[in-house]
């Protein structure tokens, strides 16, 4: 479904019942989710785009739209609209394809919080080789300066993690994160979340995981 028709009959794709928008108002173009070519059919009250009157006008989502005396959210006419669209279309190729670009956005920062950090074991390693070199080619250290050396790494090691990020900094990122990513990583035909599953899997997934959604990925 390529054009919707909008109107107050009910046999328009979209109906809005109010008398001052007519029985076939508007014919929309789909550009895109948030572009659309909208043609206005010799309406009695006028289609109107950011306050002027228009007969064939791109429609974007950042503009404000008017049928007859009614003036619309214009996110939450793009959205009517787009339902409409998505629900009657299965091929979700090219969409699909953005959400996996996304999704490799995703993947790379959560692996950067998860992997371990690399100045603990820097410093764990060049201390310890130190101590290690002192106790090997100082043989005459006495027994308490041996094992105060010994108390050193272990004292060494613990400093080192302090330095690095707790496992409660990673998890209060790891939340941050999917915060930013848990409305954009999804089906987009049906919404469902495909944080579930690694990118890895979804680069190999055919279709929608969700069985009441016929959408087709690649």
């Amino acid at each position: 479904m390529d054009k919707i028709k909008i109107g107050r009959s009910n046999k328009n794709d979209l109906t809005y019942e109010d008398s001052s928008i007519s029985n076939f108002h508007l014919e929309l173009d789909f550009k895109s989710y948030d572009e659309y070519l909208v043609t206005d059919l010799d309406s009695s009250n006028g289609t109107y785009i950011n306050g002027v009157g228009i007969r064939t006008s791109l429609l974007r989502n950042t503009d404000k739209l008017k049928l007859g005396s009614v003036e619309f959210t214009t996110q939450e006419f793009f959205d009517d609209v787009n339902k409409l669209i998505k629900k009657n279309k299965s091929d979700f190729k090219k969409e699909y394809k953005k959400v996996l670009r996304l999704f490799e956005q995703y993947q790379g920062r959560k692996n950067n919080i998860v992997k371990p950090s690399v100045l603990p074991v820097i410093l764990r390693v060049s201390f310890g080789l130190i101590i290690i070199l002192l106790l090997l080619f100082v043989p005459d250290l006495d027994d308490g300066v041996r094992y105060a050396l010994m108390i050193a790494v272990g004292l060494i090691s613990v400093l080192a993690n302090m330095f690095g990020n707790s496992q409660v900094k990673k998890n209060e990122k790891l939340d941050l994160l999917k915060l930013e990513f848990e409305n954009r990583l999804i089906c987009p035909k049906c919404e469902t979340s495909l944080m579930n599953q690694n990118i890895t899997y979804w680069k190999g997934k055919k279709g929608c995981s969700n069985s009441r959604c016929d959408a087709i990925f690649q």
